[in-house]
């Protein structure tokens, strides 16, 4: 027996009242326009970091948490927020501990010259910011200057404060210059005796030669000292380095 036969009439569909279902439907109502706007553009990110720097100056930490928001539309917006310009730098010049908290926080990185700005600066707080959240306290600052310790030794409390977080004595630069070299140069001898204490070495960083320039009514009585710690009198400036 052959399969049945199903005709055209059999499938169609039965009749239907197209006016009677339309009156279920509401067709006055308004498209919300902003389900099908067009995507607003990422801001620019060199002028939100200028806003930034901007603020940083004016201690404005309300004005920077905003701009950061806004920089997170961005889809490079944690490139741009790790290397907000000189933000951090501004900060820490302008004494803004806050502000410099927040933009650690925010992962902004750390650079030479802001140890370097918050050493000149004194202020121990924003030291130990920076040191916590990954800033290398024993880094030369350029190749012919030593790290920040160099910059402290004038100070008995700051020295003390970089020494007792792992500051070292004898860390160079390309030149041979080292904290203890500046200390001979131009500290109190209490200042250069700590340095020692914390394991200065009379072999690096050139000590007699910079210990001759100090111009202080202390002057001989440093070179005495470090001649009595081994420094060879006679050796001629870099001949070993």
């Amino acid at each position: 027996m052959g399969p049945s036969r199903v005709s055209v009439r059999d499938l169609s569909t039965p009749d239907f009242d197209m006016d009677a279902a339309l009156q279920y439907f509401d067709f006055s109502g308004k498209v919300e326009s902003h389900l099908y706007a067009a995507p607003q553009p990422a801001p620019y990110c060199g002028d939100v970091i200028e806003r930034i720097e901007d603020a940083s100056a004016r201690g404005d930490l309300p004005a920077i948490q905003e701009a950061f928001l806004e920089l997170q539309d961005s889809p490079s917006w944690y490139f741009y927020a790790k290397a907000p310009g000189s933000a951090l730098f501004i900060a820490i010049e302008n004494q803004r501990t806050s502000i410099v908290a927040f933009l650690l926080k925010r992962v902004v990185t750390v650079g030479l010259s802001h140890g370097k700005i918050a050493t000149l600066k004194r202020n121990i707080g924003v030291l130990e910011l920076l040191l916590d959240h990954g800033w290398d306290i024993n880094v030369q600052l350029e190749w012919a200057s030593p790290p920040p310790l160099a910059l402290a030794i004038e100070e008995s409390h700051l020295t003390a404060w970089f020494l007792s977080h792992g500051a070292d004595p004898n860390a160079r630069c390309l030149l041979d210059l080292t904290p203890l070299s500046a200390a001979v140069q131009y500290a109190p001898l209490p200042v250069i005796k700590s340095l020692f204490v914390y394991g200065g070495s009379i072999n690096s960083g050139q000590l007699l030669h910079y210990a001759v320039r100090r111009d202080t009514h202390d002057a001989l009585e440093v070179l005495t000292y470090i001649l009595a710690k081994g420094s060879p009198i006679n050796e001629v400036m870099y001949q070993n380095h």
